[in-house]
């Protein structure tokens, strides 16, 4: 009996081994990306945009509420996106954060599903179905999109996908797919428009092209002409994003056919050349034989090539996620061009052509582990200790407190009444203020959260109330912790460099470069100081830091001069016999020359500065 069950499963996995291959691939996509998700999001590295808006919007819908205070406004006055009241229920159920970090990839990855059966129609080879899902797992939009927060608009690649599919199939079942794509957000009125143009062109079915234009014409009217004009104003975003073209679609029509010298010169800049090779080579041109569909996808990604903001052209981004399911049925197209040839070397070689160019491309561009831009290493491995240190301290808030905190904390803090993302909400009375020195400081620069930090510490309204390994807990009315206990410190320096300043009151003992003095230009440094105060200090003297470089005879200098302790605690005030730890972040600009900087560090006063002594080495290089 044992023999007769061996015998019939393996039977059943070699009928259906290109099917339990495709099922053990989104599998273990999901396990890797469901992964970094969870990671990114425990670990605090999940910007409060990007996943912090939505999870209170849908909180909030779930309690009955409309209005949004992360970015300042009701959700109806950023995006037309009904498809939220679907997660609703699982917020009632208590797991909606996770829901929002674990649904997102599994229901991108469904998109295989479409491209897989459709493969399968018109091919005799069981195998080469799998060609076009291993394409779009290995995609580097699809992946960086993946990685990204959570975004409504990138569900309709898959959506997309399965609606392409059922007119493909000659079914009605493309209404239902075509009708979630709208509840996304505004803009998809296009992708109805662009499946009535396939369905009268292609498929020749006028009822359902009719219906489709139809749709989106009324789509169109009900949310730009209603919709927004009641909640937002008639112009929503299109001023903000195509302002050089016009305030209003026609006007931009316009500009497009009356300047189109203009817009040639706009189009072909280095970084969108870039963005539409990223996007179309790892598909091997292969869509060019399905040509209405890649006319149509195209028309998205130029849309996106006409804004005046960078971000509407990055392969990182969901900008262009309508067009991604025209352009994967194209390469369909494709494949299917493949079979008719009669050479089967010439099938073979250019099946493995798309195989390679997708491997190398995916290589080449993606964030996933097996890019050359997976950036998430360290925060995968060393910073959980320092993420449960943050947690503990936002366990001090209550559920019902108003808060206002850095992007990176946001999402932790989002499922209740009143969550603002720093600065927005500065210099207003909220109940609690919450900084992380090493965290995320955008929008501002780290030492923008270094000030507003050494402001709070002086404002008599908020008192410092719980402080761990620099994160920082400010509340409202209450008279907090002591700050000259703030700075002293019994931590060790994991490099000694022991020299006396101000005529031997002041000591260095030693310092931490974190991560290490080989960083990358365009990443984050945080340089820890640990000074000792010998006798007492009779003058305030400030801290300098000059990182320079000489290179045939010019100096280049990064120069990080600050005030000791925030500002908040000056030399005068510290006492003798006691260490005081003084830390600074800086952003390496990405134009910085690389090679090695000397470190000097030195004081000085407003009567003039004390030779720098040389400490360390920062080593740059670009990326």
């Amino acid at each position: 009996m044992i023999s007769s069950i061996n015998k019939d499963f393996f039977s059943y996995c070699k009928r259906h081994g290109p099917f339990i291959i495709l099922i053990t691939l989104l599998i273990a996509w999901n396990a890797i990306f469901i992964y970094l998700r969870l990671a990114r999001y425990l670990t605090f590295h999940y910007p409060g945009w990007d996943v912090g808006f939505f999870d209170q919007v849908i909180w909030l819908m779930s309690h009955g509420e409309i209005m949004t205070t992360v970015l300042h406004r009701t959700v109806f006055m950023d995006h037309f996106s009904p498809i939220f009241y679907l997660f609703i229920p699982f917020y009632w159920a208590g797991i909606g954060m996770y829901t929002l970090l674990i649904i997102y990839p599994v229901i991108i990855s469904l998109g295989t599903i479409p491209l897989y059966r459709l493969t399968k129609r018109f091919s005799s080879n069981k195998w080469l179905p799998l060609l076009a899902p291993l394409v779009f797992l290995l995609h580097p939009a699809i992946t960086n999109m993946t990685l990204n927060g959570f975004y409504t608009a990138v569900l309709a690649i898959p959506l997309g996908l399965f609606m392409l599919y059922y007119i493909e199939k000659k079914s009605w079942w493309f209404i239902l797919f075509l009708g979630l794509i709208l509840l996304l957000r505004e803009e998809f009125f296009l992708v109805a428009l662009c499946a009535g143009i396939v369905l009268l062109i292609m498929k020749r079915e006028w009822k359902k092209g009719i219906i489709s234009l139809l749709l989106g014409g009324l789509f169109y009217y009900g949310v730009f002409h209603l919709y927004f004009p009641h909640f937002n104003g008639p112009l929503h975003k299109i001023e903000y994003y195509y302002g050089w073209l016009g305030s209003s679609i026609p006007e931009i029509i316009k500009s497009i056919l009356t300047r189109p010298i203009e817009i040639i010169n706009e189009l072909i800049s280095i970084e969108r050349i870039r963005y539409v090779i990223q996007i179309l080579v790892p598909l091997s041109l292969m869509f060019i034989f399905g040509p209405l569909l890649t006319v149509l996808g195209f028309g998205f990604i130029i849309i996106n090539l006409l804004a005046e903001t960078p971000e509407r052209f990055s392969i990182h981004l969901y900008y262009a996620a309508a067009a991604y399911p025209f352009l994967f049925i194209g390469l369909i197209y494709g494949i299917k061009h493949i079979i008719s040839l009669r050479s089967r070397s010439l099938r073979i070689g250019l099946v493995t052509m798309i195989v390679c160019i997708t491997v190398v491309s995916s290589v080449v561009w993606s964030r996933a582990p097996w890019g050359l831009g997976f950036e998430d290493t360290r925060y995968l491995y060393i910073e959980w200790n320092r993420a449960e240190k943050i947690q503990s301290v936002l366990d001090n808030i209550p559920n019902d407190a108003s808060v206002c905190a850095q992007s990176d904390i946001v999402p932790h803090l989002s499922q209740r009444a009143k969550i603002e993302n720093y600065p927005r909400c500065y210099q207003k009375d909220i109940d609690y203020y919450v900084f992380d020195r090493r965290g995320n400081s955008y929008p501002v620069q780290s030492s923008g959260i270094n000030d507003a930090i050494g402001d709070f510490i002086k404002n008599d309204k908020y008192g410092l109330v719980v402080y761990d390994d620099y994160i920082y807990l400010f509340q409202l009315g209450v008279s907090g912790l002591d700050i000259d206990a703030l700075y002293r410190t019994k931590q060790s320096p994991t490099q000694t460099k022991e020299v006396l300043f101000n005529n031997d009151t002041i000591k260095l003992i030693g310092y931490d470069i974190e991560p290490g003095n080989n960083v990358v230009a365009g990443t984050e440094i945080a340089l820890s100081l640990f000074w000792s105060a010998i006798e007492p200090i009779e003058e305030d003297l400030y801290i300098f830091v000059h990182a320079d470089q000489f290179r045939n005879g010019q100096l280049t200098r990064i120069n990080l001069d600050h005030p000791p302790c925030d500002g908040v605690l000056t030399m005068t005030n510290w006492k003798s016999g006691e260490v005081y730890l003084d830390m600074f972040q800086v952003v390496i600009p990405e134009t910085q020359q690389e090679g090695s900087y000397n470190i000097y560090i030195g004081l000085y006063s407003s009567e003039g500065s004390q030779s720098g002594y040389l400490i360390d080495t920062l080593n740059i290089t670009t990326p």
